[in-house]
Parts: structure tokens; sequence; C-alpha cells
């Protein structure tokens, strides 16, 4: 399974709901070796990819499937007069 940690910081204007910028920042990867290689046929090739490359994501092994977990969620309010684009 390829776990990806992700840390967010999301920029809010004085009195919006929403945010202005969010930005999203791997801070780590952790993956291994595909456990249900596929056979691919290409001009009387054959050649055994990853599951994870070639398959949507509900038919892959386990080692191909991807997890993200947000580790930190980081929420600032700009002050009147920054430059908050």
């Amino acid at each position: 399974m390829a776990t990806y940690q992700v840390q967010v910081t999301e920029t809010y204007r004085p009195s919006a709901t929403y945010p202005h910028d969010t930005t999203r920042s791997v801070t780590a990867v952790k993956s291994g070796p595909c456990l249900a290689p596929v056979l691919v046929h290409l001009a009387r090739r054959h050649r055994r990819i990853a599951c994870g490359g070639r398959l949507p994501s509900e038919r892959q092994c386990p080692a191909c499937a991807s997890v993200i977990v947000i580790t930190h969620t980081e929420k600032i309010t700009a002050h009147e007069g920054s430059n908050v684009r």
C-alpha cells in the first residue's frame, strides 16, 4: 500500500467562510512492491507491470492502492492590510 502523509495549510481572508488559498505538502511516502503484476502485450512482446499503473483503484492489490493521510491541518487568517492575493 502506498501511504502518502500530507500537511495542509489553509489561508482565510477576514470574515470568510471558505479558504482563499490551500497548500498541500507531501511530507512522507511509504510503499512496497506490487503483489499482483499485470501482463501487458505490445508488438509481440510481453511485460509484467505493477497493477497500480494499469488497473482502476478498486482492482489494485493492497501494495499498489493509495492511501492519503492528512497529518496536520493549519488554518491561517490573514489580517486586514496583509499581502494576501
